[in-house]
């Protein structure tokens, strides 16, 4: 291609035509020859049918002659009453033609099946014949039949045989004739066909057996095997027709077969398409010729036409060259050629007319230019944009004749203020710099984030003439910060849930109750506790498995969860088997109701408790208290009484509501609510119990951070990569540990375990990779790790096992 763009534009035209010319003809020359073969293929198919139709049909009207002359003569046989050896002899001599259409010999056999007359004397007088085929067949069914059959000594003969019937109608003898394959006969002269120099004819009865074969030693042999020859194949299942194919030797060959109406016989043939086809390869050869002829000439055509043409071209970029040359307009060029070669002169001079006037406008651009790796863009005092760079124009999508002339909210997303641009138009108006984020919109839709600085550009009287705006890709910056946010919000979701029920755990409780019991001080309103403990449940795991009672713990949440009517209660696991439920602006009444409600649908779950001395199910006890809060006490100060009423209820028979309700006058407090940096926070109740695996899932936030870090600072991809690499070893360090303390600690969901994690280990490395070829973004990679690998395995689906394991698991690990 390099070479291609250093010839001249005469030799390029040159050759595209002299290309063009050669492929047309080559065309035309593939679609004469194509149609040709097509054609030629047909007809030497249907050439080839007719000609062994004629043969077959040929040896159809011999075979039927030779079988009425049989059945003719015994008919006349049929007035003899009484068939002696002498009598049947005597007839046979009687009639030469017979002898001569039979040449191997004419026979008649008795009721009995003994041979009693030949002709000629072959010696077999008086033998008993009833074991062959063509005694049996008519003496059975009355009717003539045509066999093939050898003697002893293999020798292979055609048997045309007939039953003489008595005037009683009964069989008094059976007259056969016999030809003999390998003489010149009837048949023998098939083998002795031939189509073209090499092809033959041959035929073949349904068995596959030889009957008449270009070779006389394959006759009555069995040397069609199934697969050696499809359209023989086909041939045997009723196929008529011509096809290529491969003979027995692997040779290709034309072969036709043909069915033959008077015997269940079948007439084929084979000839070589080496032969058959040589007159196709001779017009391919002829017609390459002739293309390469017709392509010399064009291509010396082409080029003196070329030649002519391209003149008044040639004589405008000699002008050109002269004018770069001498850096300057120099005069105008003038052409009288009457064509676009003219029309493209006269528009050469009005450019250079116009390259003068715009030097002032290039001198403004220069330093924009300058600017290439960020996105560049000059708008008049309007806003109106009067140039961009390529950088502009690849983050966009918009050429840059789209934009010039339009004003930059053609990239508004939609997403900002209005109040937003208002300020911006106010600080740049003034002359000051405008500095801020933009979230815009591409060509195609896609959305994108830029740091943008906009600078008023000033004349000499310090008049603001444009504007010039630079902007900075922060796309993916941006994506990962929203990832990271995404990420401590779910992190905040585990931190406040349990793990095993669902529902929210000690931690979220304390957080609600201490709000609630606040804003209840400040409003006087009623706030109600509830506390409530399985009966027994530790009879209840010792009786059943831990796995049991995981279940167990899981359907009690879900009753007292449904339970919960309004969207400000909450119902959270307290500890071990004990749960709480906080009803904010809810009487004694109400709780004691929700209590009981609780309590009934736990029944209602019917799990059977053996172990218990309460009921036959799991039951619970509960302590309901409801107070007016106030400023003197606190929310610990309230757990500690429902706690009492808890132990009241247990020890007053279990499976029963105590409640209390306390009236106090509610005060007021001030609530302390302070800002952090988003950043993925540790909480202590992400640990299991397992020093290594914590201090694991610790370390591995640090790096998660330490990611985030140099994401929002701008760290280069070498450093990036550096540390995704080193969170990906630490991850894989951390699967292998925990896969081996799962096993000691009999963890039943291990292998599922270990398959995940050898899937996220994959991708991990898989995206790595990909970022280091530069062909996957750091927020994507950033995204995997963080949300895929801490958030939802780490913190998610490693709480399966936080009750296998704990400090008794990890020492081995100590040491």
């Amino acid at each position: 291609m390099a070479l291609m763009f250093r010839f001249s534009l005469k030799t390029k035209i040159s050759i595209a035509v002299s290309l063009l010319v050669a492929l047309l003809m080559a065309g035309m020359a593939f679609w004469f020859i194509s149609n040709f073969n097509r054609h030629f293929r047909k007809n030497m198919a249907a050439q080839q049918f007719a000609l062994i139709s004629e043969m077959a049909h040929e040896l159809d009207e011999t075979i039927r002659e030779s079988e009425a002359v049989i059945i003719a003569k015994a008919e006349e046989f049929s007035a003899i009453n009484m068939m002696t050896p002498a009598r049947a002899l005597y007839e046979l001599k009687s009639d030469p033609d017979l002898a001569a259409l039979f040449d191997h010999g004419i026979f008649i056999f008795s009721p009995a099946g003994d041979q009693i007359a030949e002709y000629p004397n072959l010696h077999r007088l008086g033998q008993n014949f009833t074991y062959r085929d063509y005694y049996n067949k008519p003496m059975e069914t009355g009717k003539p039949y045509i066999f093939l059959s050898t003697k002893e000594n293999n020798h292979p003969v055609i048997m045309f045989v007939a039953p003489v019937i008595g005037k009683n109608g009964a069989i008094i003898a059976i007259l056969a004739g016999s030809s003999d394959l390998l003489r010149d006969n009837f048949l023998g002269h098939g083998n002795q066909f031939k189509i073209g120099k090499s092809g033959y004819a041959y035929l073949f009865n349904k068995a596959g057996t030889i009957i008449m074969p270009p070779d006389q030693n394959r006759i009555l042999t069995q040397t069609l095997h199934p697969g050696a020859n499809k359209v023989l194949d086909k041939g045997l299942s009723g196929f008529e027709g011509t096809e290529e194919s491969v003979d027995a030797k692997g040779l290709p060959v034309l072969t036709t077969v043909k069915r033959l109406n008077s015997v269940n016989w079948i007439m084929g043939a084979d000839y070589p398409l080496a032969e058959a086809y040589a007159q196709i390869r001779e017009s391919t050869r002829s017609s390459i010729v002739a293309v390469l002829v017709g392509v010399m000439l064009a291509v010396l055509l082409v080029w003196w036409g070329t030649h002519i043409l391209t003149r008044p071209l040639m004589l405008l970029i000699m002008h050109i060259r002269g004018i770069s040359e001498q850096s300057g307009i120099g005069e105008e060029f003038r052409i009288d050629s009457s064509d676009e070669v003219e029309e493209l002169a006269t528009s050469f001079n009005k450019m250079m007319r116009t390259i003068t006037a715009e030097k002032v406008q290039l001198q403004k651009l220069s330093s924009a230019v300058e600017q290439s790796a960020s996105l560049v863009a000059i708008t008049d005092i309007s806003g109106d944009i009067e140039y961009v760079n390529p950088s502009f124009c690849a983050l966009t999508g918009y050429s840059s004749n789209e934009v010039i002339g339009q004003n930059p909210r053609i990239l508004q997303s939609g997403q900002m203020p209005k109040e937003f641009y208002r300020e911006l138009w106010e600080t740049i108006a003034s002359g000051r710099e405008w500095q801020g984020e933009f979230h815009n919109k591409k060509k195609n839709g896609e959305l994108f984030w830029t740091f943008v600085t906009i600078s008023p550009i000033k004349n000499d009287r310090g008049e603001i003439t444009h504007y010039s705006c630079v902007q900075e890709d922060i796309t993916e910056r941006k994506r990962a910060q929203e990832v990271l946010e995404e990420s401590n919000r779910k992190l905040e979701a585990l931190s406040i849930t349990d793990g095993l029920t669902g529902i929210a755990n000690r931690r979220r409780f304390d957080d609600v109750l201490a709000q609630e019991h606040a804003r209840h001080a400040r409003s006087g309103a009623e706030l109600s506790l509830i506390l409530f403990d399985i009966d027994y449940f530790k009879l209840f795991n010792d009786s059943y498995g831990h796995v049991m009672g995981d279940e167990c713990l899981r359907q009690v949440a879900g009753v007292a969860k449904e339970c919960m009517a309004r969207p400000a209660d909450l119902a959270a696991r307290y500890g071990g088997e004990e749960f709480s439920c906080i009803l904010p602006e809810t009487d004694s009444y109400g709780a004691v109701v929700i209590a009981e409600k609780i309590r009934s649908g736990i029944l209602a779950l019917a799990i059977p408790h053996k172990g218990s001395n309460v009921a036959e199910y799991v039951s619970a006890s509960f302590g309901v208290v409801t107070v007016r809060c106030s400023t003197n006490e606190s929310a610990v100060d309230m757990v500690a009484k429902v706690d009492k009423l808890l132990y009241h209820a247990k020890s007053s028979g279990r499976n029963r509501v105590e409640f209390a309700a306390e009236h106090i006058d509610a005060l007021t407090s001030a609530v302390d609510n302070r800002g952090t940096l988003v950043q993925l926070v540790w909480k202590n109740n992400f640990c299991c119990g397992n020093k290594l695996i914590d201090s694991q899932h610790h370390a591995l936030f640090q790096i998660a951070n330490n990611l985030l870090e140099k994401v929002l600072s701008g760290g280069s991809p070498a450093e990036l990569a550096e540390i995704i690499t080193r969170l990906l070893d630490d991850v894989g360090q951390h699967f292998r540990d925990e896969e081996i303390i799962l096993e000691s600690a009999g963890f039943p969901g291990l292998c599922q375990h270990a398959a995940e994690h050898a899937r996220l280990l994959a991708k991990g490395v898989e995206l790595s990779q990909s970022f280091t070829t530069s062909t996957l973004t750091v927020g994507e990679v950033f995204q995997f790790l963080v949300y895929d690998v801490v958030m939802l395995h780490m913190l998610g689906a490693d709480r399966q096992f936080f009750s296998f394991i704990g400090d008794v698991a990890s020492e081995e690990w100590d040491h």
